[in-house]
């Protein structure tokens, strides 16, 4: 684990001084990145700080991620954009060419996609193996071979409202394990 890695283990679990070093680290790169995006400095700073305190405030959510850089940079582009948005809601004079930059796919945002879509899948998967084998058969038969309700009460034995009842069940579940309800 390298010295990034162990700092953002450390933010994960709720060390503030480890939130400093990595504010400290990559401040000033967020911020020259966000004043190539807007002249406006306040919302580049506004969104660095907003960056900082969700790190906080949702680090039991935070996932290991190979590349802490690219992770920051694309969080931090969200953020700043969003700013932007609302920083020029009514005003006429923007460019829509602003917004079609700030939103073309870089590298940070594919190499961010890639690590989201990874995180996500793991997620699913715990979720998934904590239900019931009865459960999971469901789903299985419903998402995965896209069987309808007919077929699975076929399947399983059971009646099509069981299996209408089963598959909610599951996907409540899920949704509260996920989201950590």
């Amino acid at each position: 684990m390298n010295q990034e890695q162990l700092i953002w283990h450390r933010v994960r679990e709720g060390d503030v001084q480890a939130l400093n070093t990595l504010y400290d680290l990559y401040v000033d790169k967020l911020y020259a990145y966000g004043m190539k995006l807007t002249s406006k400095s306040y919302l580049v700073k506004d969104a660095i700080h907003d960056l900082f305190l969700d790190l906080y405030k949702y680090r039991k959510n935070l996932s290991e991620v190979s590349n802490i850089e690219g992770y920051l940079i694309i969080s931090f582009k969200r953020k700043l954009v969003k700013l932007i948005k609302n920083d020029y809601r009514n005003k006429e004079d923007v460019s829509k060419d602003v917004f079609h930059t700030l939103y073309t796919d870089s590298e940070e945002y594919k190499i961010l996609k890639s690590e989201t879509a990874k995180e996500q899948s793991h997620r699913l998967s715990n979720a998934l193996q904590k239900l019931p084998s009865k459960q999971r058969e469901i789903l299985f038969f419903r998402f995965y071979d896209d069987k309808d309700y007919d077929e699975i009460s076929q399947l399983m034995g059971i009646s099509v409202t069981s299996a209408r009842t089963q598959v909610y069940r599951a996907i409540k579940t899920l949704r509260s394990e996920l989201n950590g309800i």
